[in-house]
C-alpha cells in the first residue's frame, strides 16, 4: 500500500514519490491506472514516474520492461489499466525532492439564501481561478444544497503563505454574517512535509486498530466512512481549463449551483493537470491515459453511497 512506500521514502528517507492520496491504495494498481495523488498538480501522474516494471505475462514469461526494452508494453502499463497486460511483481519509481512543507485548508460555509449561495459559488470559483489554480494546491471543493466545503492540501507553502492565500476569501465571508456562516472555524496551515504520513506525528491519521496491524498502517481521519462503502451511483466528467477563463466562470458557477440542489458535486482539482508545470503535462501525454487529463483543471464527481446493503450471509436470511 502507499502508506508503506510513503513511510520508507518520505518519513524515513526525506524524499517524495507520487502516489495515491488515500493511504490504503494499492501501489501497482494505482500506477497501472494512471494514478492521481493529492499533489498531482506538481508531480503529475504516478504512471509518469514509472521507470521499470517486472511483469509476468499470459504466456508465463517474466519480463523486465522499460522505455528501452519492450517500450510498447511499458507504455501500456503506464495507465492502461490494472492487471490488463499481466501480473506486475515489481515496480521501480522515480523519487523527487521533498518540499519543506505540506499544508491544508478545510472549512464549510453555509449560505442563508439562494441568492447568497449563488454569490458564494461565484466567489469561490473566482478565488480558485485567481489564487489556487497552480502547482501548489490540490484535492477537493464540494458543493451541496446551500453549502460549500473546502478540503484542500498544498505543497511548497509555509504556514504563513498558506493562510495568506485564503485570507481574502475568508475576510469576504466574515464581512457578510447575515449571508454566510462557517460551520466551524476554518483550519488552514502547513507543517513539515516529512511528517505528513507519520502516524506518530500527524493527528490527521488514524492508526489501524486491528490486532497485528503494521505500526505504520492507518488512514486519514476523514476517510473512515469509505470503509465498506456501497456506491449506488457514480458519474464523473473532466472539466476543461477554459471554464476558468473570466468569460466562462459565470457559466461554471451557475452549473455547479444548480447541480448542487440535487446532489453533492465534488471538484477534484488534483485530478486534472491543467495548471501544472509544462513538463508534468507533457509527461502525462506520454502515458496511456485520456489526453483530456492534461487539459482539465478538475475531475467533477457526482456519486451516492451508503453502508453495505446486506449485513452478511450468515446474519440475515433473504425471504
Amino acid at each position: 500500500m502507499w502508506i508503506d512506500v510513503y513511510t520508507a521514502v518520505t518519513t524515513k528517507a526525506g524524499r517524495y514519490v507520487q502516489g495515491g492520496g488515500c493511504a490504503s491504495v494499492g501501489v501497482a494498481g494505482l500506477v497501472q491506472g494512471g494514478g492521481f495523488g493529492s499533489f498531482s498538480k506538481r508531480y503529475g501522474l504516478a504512471a509518469a514516474s514509472l521507470l521499470q516494471v517486472e511483469i509476468v505475462t499470459a504466456d508465463g514469461v517474466v519480463r523486465t520492461v522499460n522505455a528501452s526494452r519492450e517500450p510498447d508494453l511499458f507504455w501500456a502499463l503506464k495507465g492502461g489499466g490494472g492487471g490488463s497486460f499481466g501480473v506486475v511483481t515489481k515496480v521501480t519509481l522515480q523519487t523527487h525532492d521533498l518540499p519543506e512543507h505540506f499544508g491544508w485548508a478545510e472549512f464549510t460555509v453555509k449560505a442563508s439564501s439562494r441568492e447568497a449561495y449563488r454569490r458564494l459559488v461565484e466567489r469561490l470559483v473566482d478565488h480558485y481561478a485567481e489564487n489556487l489554480f497552480n502547482p501548489h494546491w490540490g484535492e477537493q471543493l464540494v458543493f451541496h444544497e446551500d453549502e460549500v466545503h473546502v478540503s484542500m492540501v498544498c505543497q511548497g507553502l509555509d504556514d504563513g503563505r498558506a493562510k495568506s492565500v485564503w485570507a481574502p476569501f475568508i475576510d469576504w465571508i466574515r464581512a457578510s454574517p447575515s449571508d454566510f456562516t462557517f460551520n466551524d472555524e476554518p483550519r488552514i496551515g502547513a507543517g513539515p512535509a516529512r511528517r505528513w504520513w507519520d502516524l506518530k506525528a500527524n493527528p490527521g491519521l488514524v492508526p489501524d486498530p486491528r490486532a497485528g496491524a503494521a505500526t505504520q498502517h492507518g488512514w486519514w481521519r476523514g476517510d473512515g466512512d469509505q470503509a465498506s462503502l456501497f456506491l449506488h451511483g457514480y458519474e464523473s466528467q473532466w472539466l476543461p481549463a477554459t471554464l476558468l477563463e473570466p468569460a466562462q466562470r459565470g457559466q461554471l458557477a451557475g452549473a455547479l449551483m444548480e447541480a448542487a440542489q440535487f446532489q453533492a458535486v465534488e471538484l477534484h482539482v488534483n485530478k486534472g493537470l491543467a495548471g501544472a508545470p509544462a513538463e508534468v503535462n507533457e509527461q502525462a501525454r506520454q502515458c496511456a491515459m485520456n489526453p483530456e487529463v492534461a487539459d482539465a483543471f478538475a475531475l467533477m464527481i457526482v456519486a451516492a453511497g451508503g453502508p453495505p446493503p446486506f449485513a452478511g450471509p450468515r446474519s440475515r436470511r433473504l425471504t
